[in-house]
């Protein structure tokens, strides 16, 4: 019996002592992980998880690991390594934890393209850092709201963000962050409209940023990008500044590398920009369009007009299915991460209620049998009340069902929408077709190929102009959409035209290059700025039907 007695108290012993070395090295990793975030991975990596006695344990571990990947720019899409943190910190943990659980699940969903979920879990990060001192991590929150809101074009919206993070990091005295957004509040000029004011920014900012390699590289490739728009045409000065980014290492986007070839053949490297062409278009969708939209000028200029024609048809009829997929599911994911997070806090609420029941129901047994008729009361109570939550928690699951329905009848409802515009042009489609096949016998006989070409720009033009049809397509729009077309002409009467067809267009669930060709095959950065200037046009008329208005041009 002695020996048996000597052995539990030994294996309890080792227990203690292995969760004594477990939260030891998790404070050694936390200690070290703001100034040496390699080490704090090399420590937690090296961890026996199997070890981790506690929820608590597995919570700490999961987010500290977490913050080591982001800290080391790993930028991880796994969901699960997160999990256990916000599992147990959104429910148990201090505002604090709460916010770096919610803040660092947001980051993974960024990285994995979730971006309306990523804003979701970045609020409920503000939300927490507002109770507390948070410090740097208040800059942070405010720099990830302002990523999200200019992949969505919201110019304005960035600069409040930006500014805001700016302060955050000057409180704290984060110079190098502080300069960082400094030069990203100085390209958010330039996207509201304000090319030289940005440039100037720039300038003022290159003495502070020049003795940091990686700002320094990207202020340049952004300042080169300003340099080279249609109100500036420096281009001899915005190849330099290209030139000087690229020798230190920086990584052109998609779109600095268009601007790159396009400055090159400005400045006389044809070779040179033909190959930055070549490489753009094998890289992505993105890339494709940019190649393809700098290429019909450069063939236009050339006289090869057999190449440009090709070039344009494919624009015309180029569709990119992954966006319009994810922009007709826009309102089903915003309504499914609504309803999600409610039956989340039903599930959390209906815990906390079974846990608390349980501790009345031993208190009360205790006391004996005459509080007997008190509890039998709670019983009651509580099994009401579980009853109401679960009718409650069945209607939320067929509100969500609801909703995935409307959602597959919105996009159905797009799908009519563009072809009945389609049937409403079928003469200028089937011109189009008789112009191609006139063009090619011109272009065997070697005789009025421009001709037929500007026909074929005659042609997209006279979609555009057609007022009647166009009027006929915003009562389709109209069918199903709450009078929304009908309601912006009555409410905004000095809307340009060019404005209204943009927001018919967006509405219908067009896609980005179909618009662009329907509005005069302008170019997508044109598009983008006039997006902007709508929404901002919308703000300030402030109409009866705002909040209908930004849904749809919004959601769609």
């Amino acid at each position: 019996m002695m020996k048996r007695i000597a052995l539990l108290v030994l294996v309890f012993a080792l227990a203690a002592c292995t969760r004594s070395y477990s939260s030891r090295q998790l404070d050694v990793a936390e200690s070290i992980i703001q100034s040496q975030p390699d080490s704090a991975l090399r420590v937690l990596s090296r961890m026996d998880t199997s070890l981790l006695a506690t929820p608590r344990e597995h919570a700490r571990f999961s987010l500290l690991y977490s913050m080591a990947l982001d800290k080391n720019y790993i930028d991880t899409t796994n969901l699960r390594i997160i999990a256990p943190a916000v599992d147990y910190f959104t429910r148990k943990g201090n505002a604090r934890e709460k916010m770096l659980a919610w803040y660092y699940q947001g980051r993974i969903l960024q990285n994995s393209g979730h971006d309306e979920a990523a804003m979701n879990n970045i609020l409920n990060a503000l939300t927490e850092s507002e109770k507390i001192e948070a410090g740097r991590y208040s800059g942070l929150i405010y720099t990830m709201i302002s990523d999200l809101c200019g992949k969505s074009y919201c110019w304005e919206e960035e600069r409040e963000y930006l500014t805001k993070a700016k302060n955050a990091f000057l409180q704290v005295g984060d110079t190098v962050s502080e300069l960082n957004i400094a030069s990203r509040l100085a390209m958010n000029s330039f996207n509201r409209g304000f090319s030289i004011s940005a440039i100037r920014q720039f300038d003022s900012l290159e003495i502070h940023i020049s003795r940091i390699p990686l700002l320094h590289a990207a202020l340049l490739a952004d300042r080169a990008y300003v340099k080279a728009f249609p109100d500036v045409k420096d281009y001899n000065s915005s190849l330099d500044d290209f030139q000087k980014a690229l020798s230190m290492g920086f990584i052109l986007s998609l779109k600095s590398q268009g601007m790159y070839a396009y400055v090159l053949e400005k400045c006389g490297f044809q070779e040179a920009s033909d190959s930055v062409y070549r490489h753009l278009s094998e890289q992505s969708n993105e890339g494709r369009l940019l190649a393809k939209h700098r290429q019909i000028d450069q063939m236009e200029a050339s006289g090869r007009y057999q190449e440009a024609y090709k070039v344009l048809k494919e624009s015309v009829s180029f569709q990119n299915e992954e966006v319009n997929r994810l922009l007709s599911q826009s309102l089903f994911r915003s309504q499914r991460d609504y309803y999600e997070l409610q039956q989340q806090q039903l599930r959390t609420q209906k815990e906390r209620q079974s846990f608390f029941f349980l501790s009345l129901l031993l208190a009360l047994a205790l006391i004996g049998s005459i509080i007997g008729y008190f509890v039998s009361t709670a019983i009651k109570h509580h099994r009401e009340k579980e009853a109401q939550m679960d009718r409650l928690a069945e209607s939320l699951q067929l509100a969500l069902g609801s909703e995935r329905e409307k959602s597959s009848l919105h996009e159905q409802e797009n799908q009519r929408l563009r072809e009945q515009f389609n049937g409403l042009y079928a003469v200028q489609i089937e011109m189009l077709e008789s112009t191609y096949r006139e063009y090619e016998q011109a272009r065997r006989t070697g005789a009025g190929q421009k001709e037929l070409y500007d026909k074929l720009l005659g042609i997209i033009h006279e979609i555009k102009g057609d007022d009647s049809k166009q009027h006929l397509f915003e009562k389709l729009i109209d069918q199903n959409n709450d009078n929304v077309m009908a309601r912006l002409r009555e409410e905004c009467p000095d809307l340009p035209k060019n404005d209204r067809m943009l927001f018919a267009y967006t509405v219908a669930g067009f896609d980005k290059t179909t618009i662009c060709m329907l509005l005069g095959n302008i170019s997508p950065e044109a598009l983008n700025m006039r997006r902007s200037r709508l929404r901002k046009y919308l703000r300030t008329q402030a109409p009866p039907s705002l909040d209908l208005f930004l849904r749809k041009i919004t959601l769609n």
